[in-house]
């Protein structure tokens, strides 16, 4: 009787976890996901030249491109992705408004539009503002969606910059050619400037490499590009060209462009060529030692075995 009450009760608690286990795979389906898979549209988002005293909305798209739901709460701050930038060029931070809510919860691959209203102070100063929307919930980090950019209009705009270094590698030990330029932007308004590095062989005009960079500058901001050319041949001589294309202190767009001879030679194969012609060298001075020697031994052998002629012989009385 006790192994048959035994086998019931075990009998019970399987007919009884089975019960529960769809509710329980429902409840695993329903979890949120803690990683923020997030993309926005537009990742930029442009304002264009606003006029103070007056309003202007945007709209920006937000996917969960996830494989499970999402929930995530939306906010503001001034563009921090460079330590720069003036807190004067922030301050859209404080006159952009959400229109609508700014908790959201999305299914995978569900998207949602938001709108964002921005109001320009009537004293608002001439130049560029920027500013950064972020998504974030309690069990993630948070992302940054999209940057957000505007021009205050005024007659304090100022335009441009100025490169202040730009080099390209000439010679290298290793199968590389490295280039870097770096550019400061003087102005009180953001530029977009374009880095192109290119790699030919010397007697020739088909590129072996070819690589071009933008990069958006704000203001006061110094920004560096290095561009290199990492899967390089272990040894050759090239044509390499740096173009640059920014916005110069006069508001116009510029080149400049650097080009020179560029050397990869390995080390070893340095110290070979140097045995090489260390060698050669010995044994250019060896045989001019050997070259003079060898004249005066001769003459003193001739020297040796020689007969006077018979008019120099001595006449006997």
């Amino acid at each position: 009787m006790k192994k048959r009450a035994l086998l019931l009760l075990a009998l019970s608690a399987i007919i009884s976890g089975a019960m529960h286990l769809p509710a329980s795979i429902a409840k695993a389906e329903e979890a949120e996901s803690s990683i923020l898979t997030l993309s926005a549209d537009p990742e930029r988002l442009e304002y264009g030249v606003l006029i103070p005293s007056n309003s202007y909305t945007k709209t920006i798209s937000i996917t969960n491109e996830g494989a499970e739901k999402t929930s995530f709460t939306l906010s503001i701050v001034g563009y921090y992705q460079t330590s720069e930038l003036d807190p004067a060029h922030t301050a859209i931070s404080e006159w952009l408004t959400f229109t609508g809510a700014t908790e959201y919860t999305l299914a995978p691959q569900a998207s949602t539009n938001i709108s964002l209203r921005v109001k320009i102070p009537k004293d608002a100063s001439a130049g560029g503002q920027y500013a950064s929307l972020l998504a974030g919930n309690p069990n993630s980090e948070t992302i940054t969606l999209s940057t957000i950019s505007a021009i205050v209009s005024g007659s304090d705009l100022t335009y441009g910059g100025e490169v202040s270094d730009h080099q390209i590698q000439g010679f290298s030990f290793s199968p590389s050619i490295n280039s870097s330029a770096t550019i400061k932007n003087s102005g009180n308004v953001d530029f977009e400037a374009k880095y192109k590095f290119t790699i030919t062989p010397l007697f020739g005009s088909d590129p072996i490499y070819d690589s071009e960079i933008s990069r958006t500058i704000l203001p006061s901001e110094t920004s560096t590009i290095h561009q290199d050319w990492a899967d390089a041949p272990i040894f050759g001589i090239f044509n390499a060209t740096q173009t640059i294309t920014y916005v110069n202190s006069d508001g116009e767009q510029v080149e400049l462009t650097t080009a020179r001879v560029a050397i990869i030679c390995p080390i070893w194969l340095i110290i070979a060529i140097v045995v090489a012609l260390a060698a050669i060298i010995l044994l250019i001075v060896f045989l001019k030692r050997h070259n003079k020697k060898s004249p005066h031994a001769h003459k003193n052998h001739n020297h040796k075995n020689h007969k006077k002629a018979s008019w120099e012989q001595p006449q006997e009385g």
